[in-house]
């Protein structure tokens, strides 16, 4: 998939080009339907073809040909492909991007100068990093998550260097059975508890390294190690950690993968909600933000924007709007997002499902035509 900064160097490039733009939704939970997208892809290219005038001749040919490279490309894939969706971009020469992604896209089919970018928006909350760990008093193993699977990616160990006495003391008088052990046994635990402490910390200094700043963590295993290791973290990176819960040290790989899309997915879920209602609040206050088309699209055009966020009812119901809305939030270096869930039944209710948190307020008065049009 490609990041924010690649999508956008891709729009820019592909700005005055011919090109075919695909979305598709591809999971089904039913084996008859595992090929339904593909029928349902052909009648939708079909219908782009027969748009194009008969005596557009440069045009369809071209359109037939970055057809050709699509269905190409298609051919490599299963049925149904890996993910829940795919996107793709084509032209005459070739296929200038094409992947599965794991969330459920939009569908679109279109063929006009310039790419369509804003549907693609939906996947790029899942090109971020997330930093997963399972954890006991011993041992931390670390894995990456990416597109609904994990990758083992390192092991740390709590050092306890004292080695625990036998129970039965030795052969020196003035010791019970008892007493040697008892000691004994304080100072394992004191070593493991401290050789425990000191693996946490790396943990989470190693979990912030791979998760970064807009990242998530996912930590599971025995419970008390599990929340003391989130305990370590700074208040920025523990806002952004979930604890998984029903892991434990002998989790498969699958089971961790669909606990951390459990995590990933409230997380999403948390983050957006908290995202629309800051945004909402600063809009209220009158200043760095924006609600509803119209201003929104004002702190655009001045440049104001720093997190531009919009609902899947609003790119279904503007999806010109939408686009115009995703390039320029792209060109000025803004976050672009895509919200769903609570956070977009909040967007949809009180701000016509578009905003935007602002780097300075932006007050200039409504232009006619502002939404723009693209041909």
């Amino acid at each position: 998939m490609l990041t924010q900064i690649e999508l956008l160097e891709m729009e820019l490039a592909m700005r005055a080009t011919r090109a075919l733009s695909v979305y598709v939704p591809t999971g089904t939970t039913d084996p008859a339907m595992r090929r339904a997208w593909r029928t349902e892809l052909d009648q939708a290219l079909g219908a782009v073809r027969d748009a194009v005038p008969a005596d557009a001749g440069l045009s369809r040919r071209e359109l037939d040909q970055a057809i050709v490279h699509l269905r190409a490309w298609l051919e490599t894939l299963g049925d149904p492909p890996g993910g829940l969706g795919l996107a793709a971009f084509a032209t005459a020469d070739g296929v200038r991007h094409a992947t599965t992604v794991p969330v459920a896209l939009s569908p679109l089919v279109a063929w006009e100068t310039g790419v369509r970018i804003a549907p693609y928006v939906r996947a790029l909350a899942r090109a971020r990093p997330v930093a997963v760990a399972l954890v006991d008093d011993r041992t931390a193993r670390v894995y990456a998550y990416r597109e609904g699977a994990v990758e083992r990616r390192g092991t740390l160990r709590a050092h306890v260097p004292f080695e625990r006495p036998s129970h039965m003391g030795g052969s020196r008088q003035g010791f019970g059975p008892n007493t040697r052990g008892r000691t004994g046994t304080d100072a394992a635990e004191r070593e493991l508890a401290t050789g425990t402490s000191r693996m946490l910390g790396e943990l989470a200094e190693r979990l912030v390294a791979d998760a970064g700043t807009d990242g998530w963590i996912v930590v599971g295993g025995m419970p008390e190690p599990a929340r003391a290791a989130v305990a370590m973290l700074a208040p920025h990176f523990a806002a952004r950690a979930r604890i998984a819960r029903g892991l434990t040290m002998r989790s498969t790989e699958s089971e961790i993968s669909r606990a951390a899309g459990v995590c990933v997915a409230e997380l999403d879920e948390a983050h957006a909600l908290a995202a629309v209602e800051e945004l909402l609040d600063r809009a209220g206050a009158g200043g760095n933000g924006a609600a509803r088309v119209a201003d929104t699209l004002h702190a655009l055009a001045d440049g104001a924007v720093q997190e531009l966020l919009f609902t899947p009812g609003f790119l279904a119901a503007h999806p010109e709007v939408a686009e115009a809305a995703v390039e320029s939030a792209l060109e000025q270096r803004a976050e672009v997002g895509e919200v769903a869930g609570p956070a977009a039944a909040r967007l949809d209710a009180v701000a016509e499902g578009i905003g935007a948190r602002l780097r300075f307020p932006s007050h200039r008065a409504p232009e006619r035509g502002a939404e723009g049009s693209r041909t």
